[in-house]
């Protein structure tokens, strides 16, 4: 620990940069499940009217239909592992601190 960071400001730079760069992602993919939901709904909208008129779903709506709902599915679990990567990362901030903090007193003066 003390080879990569001589400070507590040098590990909490680092971990500032990792939490932003994965915040910045998260923000990414909740704007992205916007659009992808509004995606979701047009096409749910298309099948119900094809079913009033009488068309039925047809082989090319049923396949965006899934389509449509798996890219929400995908951005949903990636927002959830995102979510869990950035408790862990500030799991592991906290014990890097109190680490570098023991062996930063530890250190012989000059």
């Amino acid at each position: 620990l003390l080879s990569a960071y001589q400070s507590e400001e040098e590990l909490m730079n680092e971990y500032n940069k990792d939490r932003q760069y994965r915040e910045n992602r998260l923000e990414t993919l909740k704007n992205k499940r916007e659009g992808l939901q509004q995606r979701l709904q047009q096409v749910q909208q298309q099948a119900a009217d094809n079913e009033l008129s009488g068309l039925g779903m047809s082989e090319n709506l049923q396949r965006r239909l899934q389509a449509a709902q798996q890219e929400l599915d995908n951005n949903q679990a990636s927002i959830e592992q995102l979510n869990d990567e950035i408790k862990l990362l500030n799991a592991q901030y906290e014990m890097d601190l109190k680490r570098l903090r023991e062996l930063l007193s530890n250190q012989p003066q000059d």
